[in-house]
């Protein structure tokens, strides 16, 4: 069967000029266990440095934000069929804004946040193109804020307690479809800090598009991502993107995104909504 899917689709490489016919293997079933790195997730371990153009109907005290990250995801225990692992990242932005007054006048830059992440995980490869991961993280929002409350410097009833610091367990399942060119996934999540004033449930769906065969469209990626809150009374947050891949192994890529719903990890979460543009380079990982 394998080779028959070679034969069927070696015209088309052909036709695009493909003279490297190893890349065929790319579409056969595959026996990696590991699910994809989501591009469109605003969750996963991702490296990046990128800028923000705030839409003008959306709240946000700056003329723009940019936001950087970096993180990995670590392969702990491998067999055949399962994969044990851990992923962590670090997040934040930067936003800036125009001030004429007596205290400043010229540009005001903030740092805005610095989220933390830590995630533990179990993936199961339970058929030939579906895969089930199984994780629980830890969430830090503002680790600034989380420091003045750990430390007890401020009595304030607003900063007593983090909407967005939080635990979850989350599972997520993966289907891979039209010889591992497209990936879809869902997954539920429950926040399980007892002392956490927010909402349990979260609910997700994505997806995304790599041609890994026809070399006039290999570079290209798409995907998207929408998440369901209850913190947020259900509002979607709807994240799409487009990218080019700059190398051949797909893991640097110039990004676009567009992001449209709540503000997403923050104590304005549930009440405010925002919208922009986000453009930026991004690598998959810094660990091995």
């Amino acid at each position: 069967m394998s080779k028959l899917i070679v034969l069927l689709l070696l015209p088309f490489s052909i036709f695009a000029g493909n003279n490297n016919f190893k890349d065929l293997s790319a579409i056969l079933p595959t026996s990696k266990v590991s699910t994809p790195v989501y591009f469109s997730n605003p969750l996963e371990p991702l490296i990046y440095l990128g800028y923000n153009n705030i839409q003008p109907n959306t709240y946000m005290p700056f003329q723009g934000m940019v936001p950087f990250g970096i993180g990995g995801r670590k392969s702990l225990y491998k067999k055949r069929n399962f994969e044990i692992g851990f992923s962590t990242v670090a997040h934040g932005q930067l936003g800036y804004r125009k001030e004429n007054n007596q205290n400043l006048q010229g540009t005001r830059v903030s740092l805005l946040n610095t989220d933390f992440l830590l995630n533990f995980y179990y993936t199961q490869k339970i058929r030939r193109q579906w895969k089930i991961k199984i994780e629980t993280f830890h969430r830090s929002t503002h680790l600034g804020d989380d420091l003045v409350l750990l430390n007890g410097i401020t009595t304030s009833d607003f900063w007593s307690t983090d909407e967005s610091s939080y635990e979850e367990v989350n599972v997520l399942l993966n289907r891979s479809l039209l010889f591992n060119t497209v990936n879809i996934y869902a997954s539920i999540g429950y926040n399980y800090r007892k002392d956490s004033p927010r909402e349990k449930w979260t609910v997700n769906l994505g997806g995304q598009f790599s041609v890994k065969v026809i070399p006039v469209l290999k570079r290209f990626v798409l995907g998207f991502d929408i998440r369901w809150l209850e913190n947020n009374n259900w509002n979607p947050g709807i994240n799409k993107s487009i990218g080019f891949k700059l190398n051949n192994e797909g893991n640097i890529k110039l990004m676009v995104h567009h992001y449209s719903g709540n503000i997403p990890f923050s104590r304005y979460e549930s009440v405010l909504k925002q919208s922009y543009w986000r453009f930026g380079i991004y690598f998959d990982s810094i660990l091995k």
